[in-house]
């Protein structure tokens, strides 16, 4: 990201549609330089509100730790098309995708969302295939995990 700005790259990961899931995501500044990441067990649910998922718990850590210019990177183009669109009551998801927008429009962030490639997302998928896995509900990292270390030095 341009200096001034942080990337926070987030993914989901369900084994299964649904299956057991998490998700996760790194932030780094314009030298690409780690400053946090997370992973989270999701439980059982679907790809869809494991991305979901994933878009709520990175707003809140980069809120959380005072991150005001954000851009998002993630590689489901359905999740970044679905932010850009109003809500109907009805619609799958209503209220994790409302809780999504509140936090990118109706806060003090200044926040890019985007669609990245898969391959530009390595780290945020390690992190999201650490929570289905993991027994805490949410781990929070000031350091990349050793699961992480080899795709950092790729990237």
């Amino acid at each position: 990201p341009p200096h001034d700005w942080v990337k926070l790259n987030i993914d989901g990961a369900s084994r299964g549609n649904p299956g057991p899931a998490g998700c996760g995501g790194v932030v780094r500044d314009s030298a690409g330089i780690w400053l946090a990441g997370f992973s989270a067990k999701l439980g059982v649910c679907t790809s869809v509100k494991a991305e979901l998922m994933a878009l709520i718990q990175g707003l809140k850590l980069v809120k959380d730790k005072g991150f005001k210019n954000i851009i998002i990177d993630m590689d489901s183009k359905l999740i970044v098309d679905k932010m850009k669109t109003q809500v109907s009551r009805n619609q799958a998801y209503y209220f994790a995708l409302k809780e999504c927008q509140a936090l990118l429009n109706g806060s003090s962030l200044n926040c890019h969302l985007v669609h990245c490639y898969r391959e530009s997302n390595r780290v945020a998928d390690a992190l999201a295939n650490i929570g289905v896995t993991q027994v805490e509900n949410l781990l929070l990292y000031d350091f990349p995990p050793p699961d992480t270390y080899v795709i950092l030095r790729e990237d």
